[in-house]
């Protein structure tokens, strides 16, 4: 059990500081606000943890396992919110109420194969996080996050209180009571709904598989993991969409048939129509942004090397070993439940994730690594 405390992320966050310009005004030197966030009275945060584990080695360490679970509370975490630009800044500084993180992480592994020329090695981890914000604050429900913004400015990155931290959301079709989509009986558009979470962008299950081989003076080693269910938002299919670039746009002939769209009017009344695909889908790319919401789950081949350890005879009394080995990364995308796009895939690297645009494939490396120890 621990609990620890912390300050502000940043310092001179309390209070407003200056910077002196080169300007000079009846003789008075100008002075620019330094920062884009508003300061705030902040108390420190405070995380208490609570964890238990079990670390053993069995049958000559031929089988090893470590398991953990934790408990983590943290209040009056530090986070910054989004505030009009009308206010001359980009965010505040708030304290949020309550986060709590419970998980468990898991390695188990061995030596299936052990002896003078042979060995094989194994190694599993998993790691699962149940994230959730318990309160941000007294009458605040949400926050949206600084810069977390969707390329097509129809969404973005939320703190919900009661759902898990970072969520995706956005809008989706308005519906009535009874789950039936209303259109706008001019267009046969569906009339946008209210913001609402569509997913978490932080994936809360990642896992990983290892496994290395060795036969005398060779070794051969590979890296599998994967990530389960978050989801991300693709910019990249919405414009697409837009575009008509996307394989749904010309799917079951819609182009020539156009859309047949059935539900409900503003006014209750029932509603069938005809759109054309260009006029549907050049639409709703901007309006409808769950449609471009996909999960994420992966499986990546991520890394091979194959070496060589040259005998120590080679360098009498000056290395004490030398291997060279080939290495491969990022070679195989064995799994992907996003459609079109890597699923890791982010043009942001803060803890607003979850948003794609334009995203390129991840690049294959390959490279030589000589090591020597003296």
């Amino acid at each position: 059990w621990a609990q620890v405390g912390g300050g502000a992320p940043d310092p001179y966050g309390l209070d407003l500081t200056y910077t002196a310009q080169a300007q000079h005004h009846l003789g008075a030197t100008l002075m620019t606000i330094t920062s884009n966030t508003i300061p705030n009275k902040l108390t420190p945060y405070t995380s208490t943890t609570s964890e238990v584990g079990l670390e053993t080695r069995l049958f000559n360490n031929r089988v090893n396992l470590d398991v953990t679970l934790y408990d983590r509370t943290t209040t009056n975490d530090i986070v910054n919110a989004s505030v009009p630009f009308t206010s001359g800044y980009t965010s505040v500084a708030l304290n949020v109420g309550e986060i709590k993180n419970r998980g468990i992480e898991l390695l188990i592994g061995g030596s299936p194969v052990r002896n003078s020329n042979f060995n094989w090695n194994v190694s599993y981890n998993l790691a699962y996080n149940d994230n959730k914000v318990i309160k941000i604050a007294d009458g605040l429900k949400s926050i949206f996050l600084p810069g977390a913004t969707t390329r097509t400015q129809n969404g973005g990155i939320y703190h919900f209180e009661g759902m898990p931290f970072g969520m995706i959301a956005g809008n989706r079709a308005l519906t009535d009571a009874k789950g039936q989509i209303v259109y706008n009986s001019a267009t046969g558009i569906p009339i946008q709904g209210p913001l609402t979470a569509l997913g978490r962008g932080v994936p809360p299950l990642t896992m990983g598989l290892s496994n290395s081989f060795s036969f005398k003076n060779f070794n051969l080693g590979f890296l599998i993991d994967g990530k389960f269910g978050a989801q991300v938002y693709s910019a990249t299919n919405a414009y697409g969409t837009q575009f008509g670039l996307d394989k749904r746009t010309v799917n079951n002939g819609v182009r020539e048939k156009g859309i047949d769209v059935s539900g409900v009017t503003l006014a209750d009344a029932p509603y069938t129509s005809n759109v054309s695909a260009q006029t549907y889908y050049s639409t709703i790319w901007a309006t409808l942004t769950d449609q471009f919401v996909t999960d994420a789950d992966f499986i990546k081949l991520r890394q091979i090397t194959f070496g060589y350890s040259f005998p120590k005879t080679l360098f009498p009394k000056v290395v004490q070993s030398a291997t060279v080995s080939l290495v491969a990364r990022n070679l195989l995308l064995i799994y992907n439940a996003a459609r079109n796009i890597d699923p890791e895939s982010s043009y942001s690297n803060s803890n607003a994730q979850g948003l794609e645009n334009f995203g390129i494939p991840t690049a294959r490396s390959y490279g030589v690594n000589l090591q020597l120890k003296f």
